[in-house]
């Protein structure tokens, strides 16, 4: 069974950029990333021992980084080194992204058919959602036919892990593939370093299409994208660790539309 480690940037109200993205491996990966997450951490050269990096905070010197005074040079350091982890690693990244407004743009008739009870693409999260879990299925079977997927998400609200949940839900009863994802489950990201990898890489994923769609916004001054795409161009160097990704803007959300009305969508279970 292969595990894949969640969690979405961009969510919050008012964003221009909606991103779900992490990361696929097997057991024997986790842990060897969990181990060397928790070392990094643990360094006593770092001005305080946070409880969980959170790439957001980071960037902007929040939180435990403002009550620990890192500086920007330590910020940008614990950055690289925990992106070199993962360049290292045995991972695959996923990730999807689109722009909020794409939605808003598109007519009436055409929201309707996105949003119909048997496609669920109404709304930005919808669209990601589906997009990456069609990803991780396509990893599965690209690594072992009979391999299966988990997935695991940060732990939020009641509300948000019960839309996570029916989505998670939908597609595993629905759809013919959706037999490949045979279950998910949330957890507490100080608990697990995975899931902090995961928050990089969605963080991440939202800055890219952010930077290319809103570079006006991207304030402050942090290289995020630059490293980031450093790690992305790392792991595609290797077939076996090769990126999924995609952002969904004006065009490609037209072309999605087109699709369904084509009725080229994912084939329904059987029985």
């Amino acid at each position: 069974m292969l595990y894949a480690f969640m969690d979405d940037s961009g969510t919050h109200g008012g964003s221009n950029v909606v991103a779900l993205a992490g990361f696929v491996g097997s057991e024997e990966t986790w842990i060897e990333v969990d181990n060397r997450w928790r070392g990094i951490l643990d360094n006593a050269k770092w001005p305080s021992r946070l409880s969980e990096f959170h790439m957001y905070d980071c960037v902007h010197g929040d939180a435990e980084f403002l009550d620990g005074r890192w500086n920007f040079a330590e910020r940008l350091m614990l950055y690289g080194e925990l992106k070199s982890l993962l360049s290292s690693s045995r991972l695959i990244p996923v990730g999807a992204s689109i722009i909020s407004a794409c939605l808003d743009r598109i007519s009436e008739n055409d929201l309707k058919v996105l949003a119909a009870e048997n496609v669920r693409l109404g709304t930005p999260l919808d669209v990601v959602f589906h997009a990456l879990v069609q990803q991780l299925i396509a990893v599965t079977l690209t690594i072992d036919r009979s391999e299966t997927i988990g997935i695991v998400f940060d732990n939020a609200t009641k509300a948000r892990e019960a839309t996570f949940s029916e989505m998670c839900d939908h597609y595993m009863n629905e759809f013919y593939l959706g037999s490949a994802f045979t279950g998910y489950g949330f957890a507490d990201s100080k608990k697990i370093p995975p899931i902090q990898a995961a928050d990089l890489i969605a963080y991440g994923t939202f800055r890219l299409a952010q930077d290319r769609y809103y570079p006006e916004t991207s304030e402050p001054y942090f290289p995020v994208v630059p490293i980031f795409w450093d790690m992305l161009t790392t792991f595609a160097q290797s077939p076996e660790t090769s990126p999924y990704g995609t952002v969904f803007d004006d065009k490609s959300l037209s072309q999605l539309v087109d699709k369904v009305k084509r009725g080229e969508m994912l084939p329904k279970r059987k029985g």
